[in-house]
């Protein structure tokens, strides 16, 4: 095993990981489990580049190691790791073939198994990425399944179909105009893929200044229900000490009469009392919402039943908290409020092993419509205006990397969130 060679799948190894981590999030996992991945990486590198029988298979078997690692040990979904793995190939062999085509140029021709080219065109690559590095926002690391993005992953495969198509003609072809057209051509493409990232980061800001308008929204939302909230206690603390009085003039009486029904005065209104109790998780954010909803279904007739397993703190913002339980919750009771029979809501909250997990379940009547990608649509018929709650939960659980399950059975609809 020859030394260049050896270095060169480190640099590989090195350039792929500097590039993706510029623009996706590593799983919180300890260091070690993730350099382990590294040198398994390497040593995959290592037999591929040994036994591949030609360029075409090299790629593919590169491609599909690039994507294991992805998949097990950076944040979020299988469309955000395919197209950065894509956008990095073609901007790697963008730079390899500029590599090869310079060599070409000065000396002629070029001698594909020297791993010394290999060795320039991945520290070339590991500059640009830097370079790239500084002039890209962190905030682009949430990678969402738009329109755009799949027209960015075409322009890089077709970057990747262009060079590889280049460097075979010109390794047949010896000639100098086409060399430079070549080259040029290269290039060219090499700045469109940087030009299209640009513009995804730009959508991707605005999409980052509408989600921080919709968390101020949800901010002030919470303060708007824990103010009825606390408007609500405070009509109750009166409206208990208004009875207070009267419940011990009473209660004193059938202690001297019959104790007997005094006792049983005492067990009813402890029951009474019990039955009215709510969320008390200790978590400000958590307790607030449930106590709001949990009243709001009341007075609707609905039944909602809640298991909060919650510390005080919770490693997600208040405002992101919001606008997840906040839009399950709401949309839960819309639901509820259009059915004939049964009206019920469970919620389910767990803090285990650094995630939060959350349950909502509703009963519902009709049929819900789901669109080409699967995922539900409103009913109302202000389109317009409806539907952006689970759009909302879904932007906030991408930004933490998180998944999000919805399903409906039984004339009962789920709604499974983890952070």
């Amino acid at each position: 095993m020859e030394l260049m060679g050896i270095i060169q799948s480190i640099l590989w190894v090195v350039v792929m990981e500097e590039f993706l981590s510029e623009f996706l999030r590593k799983k919180p996992v300890k260091n070690y489990w993730f350099w382990l991945g590294c040198v398994v990486l390497f040593l995959y590198r290592m037999v591929v580049m040994n036994c591949a029988g030609n360029v075409l298979q090299n790629a593919i078997f590169n491609m599909a190691g690039i994507y294991l690692f992805l998949l097990l040990l950076y944040q979020g979904d299988w469309w955000s790791k395919l197209v950065m793995e894509i956008l990095c190939f073609s901007l790697s062999s963008v730079v390899e073939s500029a590599v090869a085509l310079l060599v070409i140029w000065t000396q002629g021709s070029i001698d594909f198994s020297n791993r010394l080219y290999g060795v320039c065109s991945n520290i070339f690559f590991f500059l640009i990425t830097k370079v790239l590095g500084l002039f890209f926002s962190r905030r682009t690391r949430v990678v969402r399944k738009t329109a755009y993005t799949k027209v960015l992953a075409g322009v890089a495969l077709t970057t990747i179909l262009v060079v590889t198509f280049l460097g075979i003609l010109n390794a047949r072809m010896k000639d100098e105009i086409l060399l430079g057209i070549s080259l040029a051509l290269v290039v060219i493409l090499g700045f469109v893929d940087i030009f299209g990232l640009k513009i995804y980061e730009i959508l991707m800001e605005k999409w980052h200044i509408t989600r921080e308008r919709e968390r101020y929204a949800s901010q002030l939302e919470l303060c708007e229900k824990q103010m009825e909230e606390r408007i609500t206690a405070m009509q109750e603390v009166r409206r208990l000490r208004h009875d207070l009085k009267n419940q011990m003039v009473y209660l004193k009486g059938l202690v001297e009469e019959d104790p007997g029904k005094a006792r049983e005065f005492i067990e009813e209104s402890l029951e009474y009392e019990q039955g009215k109790v709510q969320a008390r998780s200790g978590n400000l954010v958590v307790d607030s919402l449930v106590n709001y909803q949990y009243l709001v279904a009341r007075e609707r007739g609905i039944a909602f039943d809640f298991q909060l397993k919650i510390p005080a703190e919770l490693p997600v913002a208040a405002a992101d908290l919001c606008v997840v339980l906040g839009n399950l919750l709401d949309n839960a009771q819309e639901a509820c409020q259009k059915c004939a029979g049964d009206k019920k809501i469970r919620l389910e909250m767990e803090f285990a092993q650094q995630h939060l997990k959350i349950r909502v379940e509703n009963t519902f009547a009709g049929q819900l419509v789901k669109d080409g990608d699967g995922n539900y649509k409103t009913t109302k018929e202000d389109v317009k205006n409806h539907g952006i709650g689970l759009t909302s939960v879904r932007r906030c659980v991408e930004t933490y990397g998180g998944e999000m399950k919805l399903a409906d059975t039984d004339g009962w609809f789920r709604a499974e969130i983890l952070l």
